[in-house]
């Protein structure tokens, strides 16, 4: 009898250490559901990635920007491609050996365009644009100066191969046009550089600010990444 009133007592001790647990159990397990609805996200889940554009201010098209390429190109580009390509085709520029076959007049032709007329022409531009921005004679120049580098890479890498097959197949009537149909990719691509901040420039369409004691606090020209998107097609030749 005694034996069986023992092993009673134990059953019912059990059985209460059993209740116990399961009561532990389930407050911990409503805590830990809970966690995730108390605790904050991480950071990296809240923070919105970089974006282009980092003050959220609204992209505006910039109409005297495309004025000006188009004012550049209606005076100065089209009509100095025209002449230029007359004295090319005429051969008065071209020397003796140049005309003595169809090959070696292209090749001079593309040499003569090249390192003659791009530099000349590249720089035109920049100081044009800078000019009708209404900077100062001495500011244009250090615009063209600062931008006439990478425009000149930019080039060879290719006017020289356009302007082959220019000379080679395209009829001298044709070639202002052929040029400008390359142009409408060029041209935004020099409409990137004309804009873009250098340390020469003060407060322009870059948005560089000149400090105090005469320099700049605008960064080098950015990367051609396309970070900066065209905002004009204007066809300007090199």
């Amino acid at each position: 009898m005694a034996q069986h009133t023992a092993q009673h007592l134990l059953r019912d001790q059990q059985r209460k250490q059993q209740q116990q647990q399961r009561r532990r159990g389930g407050r911990a397990g409503a805590g830990t559901a809970a966690a995730p609805a108390i605790l904050p996200p991480p950071d990296d889940a809240t923070t919105p990635p970089a974006t282009i554009n980092p003050n959220n201010t609204p992209w505006r098209y910039d109409w005297l920007r495309t004025a000006r390429l188009c004012a550049y190109s209606a005076l100065l580009g089209t009509p100095i491609a025209h002449w230029w390509f007359a004295a090319l085709d005429s051969g008065a520029l071209l020397p003796a050996a140049a005309r003595a076959s169809a090959a070696a007049t292209v090749v001079a032709k593309t040499l003569l365009d090249q390192v003659v007329m791009a530099p000349i022409g590249l720089s035109l531009f920049f100081t044009s644009v800078a000019a009708m921005e209404g900077k100062s004679p001495g500011e244009a120049v250090e615009s063209a100066r600062a931008r006439i580098r990478p425009a000149l890479a930019a080039n060879f890498l290719l006017w020289p191969a356009a302007q082959a097959v220019n000379f080679a197949l395209v009829p001298p009537r044709q070639r202002i046009l052929y040029v400008n149909v390359i142009a409408v990719f060029w041209c935004a691509l020099l409409s990137h550089l004309a804009s873009a901040p250098t340390a020469g420039d003060g407060e322009g369409a870059g948005g560089g600010k000149r400090g105090k004691g005469g320099g700049t606090t605008a960064s080098p020209l950015p990367p051609l990444s396309g970070t900066t998107p065209p905002d004009t097609f204007v066809p300007v030749v090199p």
